[in-house]
């Protein structure tokens, strides 16, 4: 009996200690299907307009609408080049979400908008996975979000910590079109808010997703 005892409790060690691994690998595989239906999704959209072939005057004032994408349940995809970066973004802040991706604050405005683009996302332990080198984002780095075929790209102007109840970096930045990536910090003390904040510099129509 007392052998049978110890084994179980092996067993259960070895459990307890292989779990946030499996269930990491979990959330790996779930936000790499999701990355994967966006892509089909966005191609049968360009597929579907590439009759369309004509040119289009942009500027910032008037910007392509992004609900289509959205009522259909397709989110967002993030590039940061300088970390190696590429992830979805859903919407709304829940555990649930933030398991899979990055998510944008509902309260906030959409990619494009006047006003602020806020995301959260978790830190993970695991080298380069979601924000875990958020951290080494630099001011002038590039921020690309692709909602179907529209491109924006931010670019860096702010990288600071603040602490957790400093909510007031949710907030519109008046007269300009901002992403706010809120992240903890430090990795697994997380006693602060690592902020990193750009402003719109650029946007276009692409008819071809930015892959990793």
């Amino acid at each position: 009996m007392k052998k049978k005892l110890s084994w179980i409790l092996v067993i259960a060690g070895i459990m307890l200690i292989a779990y946030p691994s499996i269930n990491e690998y979990m959330e790996v595989r779930d936000q790499a299907a999701l990355l994967e239906d966006m892509n089909e999704t966005y191609q049968a959209a360009e597929q579907a307009s590439i009759e369309e072939d004509h040119e289009v005057e942009v500027s910032f004032e008037v910007l392509y609408p992004i609900d289509d994408y959205d009522k259909e349940g397709i989110s967002k995809i993030m590039n940061i080049p300088s970390i190696d970066l590429t992830v979805p973004i859903v919407d709304g802040i829940s555990d649930a979400n933030l398991k899979i991706a990055p998510a944008r604050f509902e309260t906030s405005k959409r990619p494009g908008e006047m006003g602020n683009f806020a995301v959260a996302g978790h830190r993970y332990y695991t080298y380069g996975r979601d924000f875990n080198r958020l951290g080494e984002v630099a001011l002038g780095d590039k921020i690309e979000v692709i909602v179907g075929t529209n491109s924006y790209t931010y670019t860096v102007s702010e990288v600071f910590v603040v602490e957790p109840e400093e909510i007031w970096v949710l907030d519109d930045v008046p007269g300009m079109r901002t992403i706010t990536l809120v992240t903890c910090t430090p990795i697994r003390v997380a006693t602060h808010r690592l902020i990193v904040r750009g402003e719109l510099t650029s946007y276009k129509k692409t008819e071809t997703r930015t892959e990793k």
